[in-house]
């Protein structure tokens, strides 16, 4: 695989992560009266956080069908699992977080593989 496409790849599955984060922030925050009044209980689907996210993941996910277009999706795939261990790593990081004792394990793992 080529450099610059491996790149994509990586740009792409972190700013999917980032979007995932935005979400997480987006509806977790009280949308404003104005859109409270207008979309009722869709409000918090226009929350900063959530149109943010949105964006990243608009960006990511072009650059996810310019990687595929030049690598096999047998190649690309894979680093989908970065995705989702950068979410994980991120949201495990948040104070309303449970830390379980699975949880816990699971982010050690990752952070042991990382290193």
């Amino acid at each position: 695989m080529a450099l610059d496409s491996l790149i994509l790849i990586l740009v792409s599955v972190t700013l999917s992560a980032v979007a995932q984060i935005a979400f997480k922030f987006g509806v977790s925050s009280e949308p404003g009266d104005g859109a409270r009044v207008l979309l009722g209980p869709l409000a918090k689907l226009v929350t900063p956080g959530v149109l943010v996210g949105l964006g990243l993941y608009a960006i990511g996910t072009i650059l996810w069908l310019t990687a595929l277009g030049r690598v096999d999706l047998s190649q690309a795939y894979p680093f989908v699992g970065v995705g989702f261990a950068l979410t994980t790593l991120a949201g495990s990081r948040s104070a309303e977080t449970e830390r379980t004792i699975p949880l816990r394990r699971g982010i050690t793992r990752l952070e042991h593989a990382a290193r």
